[in-house]
């Protein structure tokens, strides 16, 4: 029997080099019926060029400006295959990964998302995050890391990604493809390996698109006890990181940001079913995430006292 078609869904902008060595990587895969596809964002380092030159089998999308991870979307619309991948610009998967997320979709009807375990490209150490816990057994979870994860086609064609730019992307199809009745798995023998960024790289960035998404997506989809409460977790949380990485301006205008988009918000709520919203809890209202904020809290004024 043919093997099912995969699509991998590659955004890239201004890493012709990484990408170059993720394509590479595809070549290499032990699956059989794959689709590439690269969306271009407004790349000015000659990304496009390359890939026509280099890889002319790849099904390249030229944007003609840089609209961040809602640019994914011009693949999922493009993408023929039975599953669809995305991966960071800077990630590559594992030789057999395809295959097993592949064969995993097959066996399991209800599965909706396979989250790939991601490792670190220089030393292979696990990322151990709230998005990929570093577990050795499979862990059904609330959502995925965006730069690898394998999604059935037809339900992120109808889903998609949010127009956000930067960050917290994962959320918003997470919990739909949830409140459709589909798991999300996390599988840490499908690896992929992605280039870490260094400390404090993305810093600003983070502090403004990480508050203000997260705040946005609270308050679409969380009844409203439950959204004041999380509001207050998120402005807390990522206050104290702020505070600790000197990075309160960009977090204040997250939250301004926020503010002023919080009417479009609450017109396009989605109300989503007990379920979906059962399984964001532990990430949202956890002990855990509140252990960490004590953590940050102690760190802060342990720092505060040495400056």
């Amino acid at each position: 029997m043919k093997s099912p078609l995969v699509t991998v869904n590659i955004l890239t902008w201004n890493r012709k080099a990484d990408l170059r060595r993720l394509l590479t990587s595809l070549t290499k895969q032990s699956y059989p019926n794959l689709e590439a596809i690269v969306v271009d964002n407004a790349s000015t380092d000659g990304t496009a060029r390359m890939v026509e030159d280099e890889f002319p089998w790849v099904k390249l999308f030229i944007l003609s400006q840089n609209r961040g991870v809602g640019s994914w979307n011009a693949g999922f619309e493009n993408a023929t295959g039975e599953y669809t991948i995305v991966l960071d610009d800077d990630c590559f998967p594992a030789q057999d990964a395809i295959k097993k997320m592949a064969d995993k979709f097959t066996q399991e009807p209800d599965l909706g998302v396979v989250a790939f375990r991601i490792l670190d490209r220089k030393t292979s150490e696990p990322w151990n995050s709230v998005y990929t816990p570093a577990t050795d057994s499979e862990l059904d979870w609330f959502t995925f890391a965006g730069c690898a994860a394998g999604f059935r086609t037809h339900l992120i064609k109808e889903i998609r990604f949010p127009d956000v730019f930067l960050y917290e992307h994962e959320l918003e199809p997470s919990i739909k493809i949830l409140d459709m009745g589909y798991r999300i798995t996390l599988c840490p023998d499908i690896k992929a390996y992605h280039k870490m960024p260094e400390s404090q790289r993305q810093s600003q960035k983070g502090a403004y698109y990480g508050t203000r998404n997260d705040l946005l997506f609270a308050w679409r989809f969380f009844p409203p006890l439950t959204c004041l409460r999380l509001t207050m977790g998120i402005i807390l949380v990522h206050g104290l990181v702020a505070l600790k990485h000197r990075r309160l301006i960009s977090y204040l205008k997250g939250i301004f940001d926020a503010i002023r988009c919080l009417p479009s918000a609450v017109r396009n709520r989605a109300a989503v079913g007990e379920n979906a919203i059962r399984a964001f809890l532990p990430f949202l209202e956890s002990k855990k995430v509140f252990g960490k904020v004590r953590k940050r809290a102690r760190d802060v004024a342990e720092t505060s006292f040495r400056t």
